[in-house]
């Protein structure tokens, strides 16, 4: 690999040239310096990802057109209307004392506690799993029922058996 550096510039005419004038197709590249050409970005990419700032007074009239704005210009939401969460905070700390009081506490059990907690209170079971992988950062998993058979002394040894032949 040599250690000179070689600039190549555009002619104005759609050409690429070296800073000596030569052609760049007439340059020679030697093995091992190859040249890297590939945008690792570009201005308006970059623009894109860059967070946009955001002062929201609580007391401003114009908040709700101003969140709207926000979120169209994030491309969050296709329309102007938050929706506003089934769950607000007294149903989430009962549904985290639940999974503290009992760990595998069913989706079943937590839908029905929170009937019965909260008078005239009805929540569907997607609702209760989007909130308990998303905001309680927990995962749901099925019960699997395995046969008695299964860990069964005898069956334990013909695995045995069968593994080490």
């Amino acid at each position: 690999m040599s250690n000179t550096h070689r600039f190549f510039i555009e002619d104005g005419q759609g050409g690429i040239i070296t800073e000596d004038g030569e052609e760049a197709m007439d340059y020679i590249i030697e093995k091992g310096d190859e040249f890297n050409l590939q945008n690792l970005t570009n201005l308006s990419e970059y623009n894109e990802c860059q967070p946009v700032p955001i002062e929201l007074d609580a007391e401003n009239e114009n908040l709700e057109n101003k969140i709207s704005l926000v979120i169209e210009k994030l491309g969050m939401l296709g329309t102007t209307h938050l929706t506003k969460s089934q769950l607000q905070e007294p149903q989430k700390l009962h549904i985290l004392e639940l999974f503290d009081n009992k760990p595998y506490t069913t989706t079943d059990e937590v839908v029905d506690s929170l009937t019965k907690a909260f008078e005239g209170f009805m929540l569907k079971k997607s609702t209760l799993n989007n909130f308990i992988l998303h905001e309680c950062h927990l995962t749901i998993k099925r019960l699997q029922r395995q046969p008695k058979a299964r860990n069964d002394p005898k069956c334990i040894d013909a695995r045995y058996e069968w593994v080490i032949e």
